[in-house]
């Protein structure tokens, strides 16, 4: 993977198909919190992929002083607008804007390096990248599973119990795996 130390949080159930990616330290969520087991300030940088409370001030303290954080969730962390505190008056969500505010104050007041990484809007040369990258070998995309378009419901159920292992894709017929 191109680093030194790659650690990974993810249920005992993952452990085996994260160490498959290339993972060298895994942690069970259900079990421990990264930042306690973590050593602190030895991390040149993490990437949040899921979003957890307090992400700011556990990261900060596996990071080294001029660590990365990239957050490839964003805001709102998955979860962040169905709790009570981020729901404003009448019930509107402003958990976005509250997110954002939390999040600029964190990183100035602590230095941090934080970027929102954003996930959409592909180029051609950027697609020839990622299929240079898969023919050589260096990226792998795992699909657990796909299903056809009319099967929408069934894919959107497996993906909210939130135990898919890599992508579920949609195909145009009724061919399946």
């Amino acid at each position: 993977l191109g680093a030194a130390e790659v650690a990974v949080t993810c249920s005992q159930s993952s452990a085996d198909f994260c160490r498959s990616l290339g993972a060298d330290t895994i942690i069970d969520y259900n079990k421990d919190d990264f930042a306690d087991v973590l050593d602190p300030g030895t991390f040149d940088c993490v990437l949040d992929c899921v979003g957890y409370d307090n992400k700011f001030e556990r990261v900060k303290r596996v990071l080294k002083p001029d660590g990365k954080m990239l957050d490839l969730v964003g805001p709102p962390a998955i979860g962040y607008l169905r709790r009570e505190r981020a729901v404003g008056p009448g019930g509107t969500p402003d958990g976005y804007l509250e997110f954002l505010k939390a999040a600029n104050k964190y990183v100035q007041e602590e230095k941090m390096s934080y970027k929102i990484v954003a996930m959409g809007g592909s180029t051609p040369d950027i697609l020839k990248t990622v299929a240079d990258l898969v023919d050589k070998g260096e990226l792998r995309c795992v699909v657990q599973d796909t299903f056809p378009l009319e099967e929408y419901e069934a894919a959107f159920t497996k993906s909210e119990a939130g135990r898919v292992k890599g992508k579920l894709l949609f195909t145009p017929n009724s061919a399946s795996n």
